[in-house]
């Protein structure tokens, strides 16, 4: 074949594959991009723009539920068209954070709110701040998202494969972010947009929050602003300013803007809510419920908060029973619930249910020292003296609990603090909160004695013999003293380690019980392995210590 015919069989095969590939590459293209992508809008848009309308009027009735299966449904019949994931993910975090906002029970969504179980119902004592404080940390702690956060998160990432570039996350990510207590990556996703100015207002109305943590109520302020300009966030950003003129005592300021909000919001559940904070009419305070109740018929905190109000603007101890027990069949695991009604029973002399309920209340949050209160006063109805008394004691140690944690929060570089808050944990057998302070605070003085050595007698207390003896050894290279060696003995012991807990136990000149039962088990060890001498050695070593009249030293 001639060289010429040759090189343009070449060229046109080229061309060919070119072509194909390109074919290939457009035949693989989603469909669905027009949809976002181009200047022509395609089926798949204009359907989008009819249901997101639809969508958009749910919203606004607070029908959040049927927005969410509305959208769900479009995404289905349209698995590829992207923005239908990310208004599903916006949807289901605006109806998480009205449910968190009115319902005001914390436990089921998240942290944010301690309402104290003794409000309304003139139980035993006000609220305690150091308790609060104490509580909502644990919430913290313990707080597991909602199920409908993985649905967020799905969408966030079939935004990113299917949008890929055009898709912004940061906002949504920085909500996720905010909504589980993250408050770093939060503010570490919006705040260069936030200080110059080019924010969206979703991420403006999470700057007013993570400001408001940090105690600058002017700039949550203001930011709560910027965010109340936009009728997608209107909503929460006047509920947020509302709250933070409350909280700053500007009553009069927060009253007007509460009057002014309804010519943009009437009949928002946010609005009504905190329209209810505002009023002392009871009959006013009833109709704001009943409307609430018809908006939000599932939300167990709404029930809650009618049963304290029952009882505080009207005495009606069986209506407020009414509202507990709709609370408790909507299966809520806050304690909130179960501690007022717990309280109601009591009231009404039914130690035995009103035991039952203190107990479910104390299940649902352990570190609640009203419960305890409760639950043994209905013991002592039933004659149970002895469990009664165990709760008054566990009453006690969670106040001291409760001041130590203060006390820690304020200083939390001191380390003695933190061993002392470790040490009261220890006391309780509460194991895993006290390693975590004393980690925390070995991570920072990592040469502190008395936190290597409180966290080494965890760990043995625990059976966690490898970790012991690492802090053990620790201490024995800073500070070779017999009160080390001893320590270090008993873990070598614990590893039935004879040699070496025997070694310790001399080291220290510690003649109690501790070196007796090392040199007894060594013994015993010396003569299955039929070393006689060193067996009868061990055992008239240690029945001297036995005899030398010691007094043991507290462990």
């Amino acid at each position: 074949m001639p060289a010429e015919r040759l090189t343009v069989t070449r060229r046109s095969r080229s061309a060919m594959l070119a072509a194909f590939l390109i074919l290939a590459a457009l035949m693989i293209q989603p469909p669905f991009r027009a949809a976002w992508a181009s200047d022509e809008p395609s089926t798949v848009a204009v359907a989008w723009k009819t249901a997101r309308q639809e969508v958009a009027t749910l919203v606004v009735d607070c029908q959040f539920e049927k927005a969410i299966a509305q959208v769900s449904d479009f995404i289905k019949a349209n698995p590829g068209f992207g923005p239908a994931y990310e208004h599903r993910a916006w949807v289901t975090l605006d109806w998480l954070d009205l449910r968190d906002e009115v319902s005001l029970i914390d436990v089921p969504l998240r942290h944010r709110a301690m309402a104290d179980p003794c409000s309304g119902l003139g139980n035993i004592e006000p609220a305690v701040e150091v308790r609060r404080v104490f509580v909502e940390d644990w919430f913290h702690l313990k707080y597991v998202p909602p199920a409908e956060m993985k649905t967020v998160q799905h969408d966030l990432e079939a935004c990113r494969r299917l949008m890929g570039k055009e898709f912004a996350s940061e906002p949504l990510e920085a909500y996720m972010a905010e909504f589980v207590g993250n408050y770093g990556r939060a503010n570490e996703l919006i705040n260069e947009r936030c200080q110059d100015g080019t924010a969206t207002p979703r991420e403006y109305l999470i700057q007013s929050r993570l400001l408001r943590i940090q105690g600058d109520m002017n700039g949550a302020l203001t930011a709560a602003g910027a965010a109340w300009k936009s009728p997608e966030t209107r909503s929460q950003a006047g509920s947020r300013a509302i709250n933070i003129l409350r909280v700053t005592q500007r009553v009069k300021d927060a009253q007007s803007f509460l009057n002014r909000w309804p010519q943009a919001g009437a009949g928002d559940p946010r609005l009504i809510y905190n329209r209810m904070g505002f009023t002392s009419d009871p009959d006013a305070i009833f109709k704001d419920f009943d409307v609430l109740m018809a908006m939000l018929p599932r939300e167990p905190g709404l029930y809650y908060g009618r049963a304290t109000r029952e009882m505080q603007y009207r005495k009606d101890a069986e209506a407020s029973m009414a509202a507990l027990n709709h609370a408790v069949a909507l299966k809520t695991k806050s304690l909130l619930p179960y501690y007022a009604r717990s309280c109601l029973w009591a009231k009404q002399d039914d130690a035995k249910s009103s035991l039952a309920d203190a107990t479910t209340a104390i299940e649902c949050c352990p570190y609640f020292d009203m419960s305890y209160q409760l639950r043994a006063k209905a013991y002592r109805r039933i004659g149970d003296v002895e469990s009664a008394r165990r709760d008054e004691r566990y009453q006690s140690w969670l106040k001291q609990l409760y001041e130590l944690h203060s006390k820690y929060k304020r200083s939390p570089e001191n380390e003695d603090v933190a061993v002392e808050l470790a040490h009261h944990y220890s006391r309780g057998e509460e194991w895993k909160p006290a390693l975590r302070t004393l980690t925390q605070c070995l991570k920072r003085a990592p040469k502190h004695i008395e936190a290597l050595r409180e966290r080494c007698q965890i760990y043995l207390a625990m059976g966690n013999l490898d970790p012991a003896l690492a802090d053990a050894n620790a201490i024995v290279a800073i500070t070779p003293e017999p009160g080390s060696f001893s320590l270090r003995g008993d873990v070598f012991a614990q590893r039935r380690d004879w040699d070496k807990a025997v070694r310790d136990f001399e080291r220290a000149k510690c003649l109690d019980d501790r070196l007796e039962h090392a040199l007894r088990q060594r013994a015993a060890w010396h003569s299955a392995s039929g070393r006689v001498e060193p067996a009868k050695a061990d055992l008239e070593h240690a029945d001297r210590v036995s005899q030398a009249g010691f007094d043991a030293p507290e462990k």
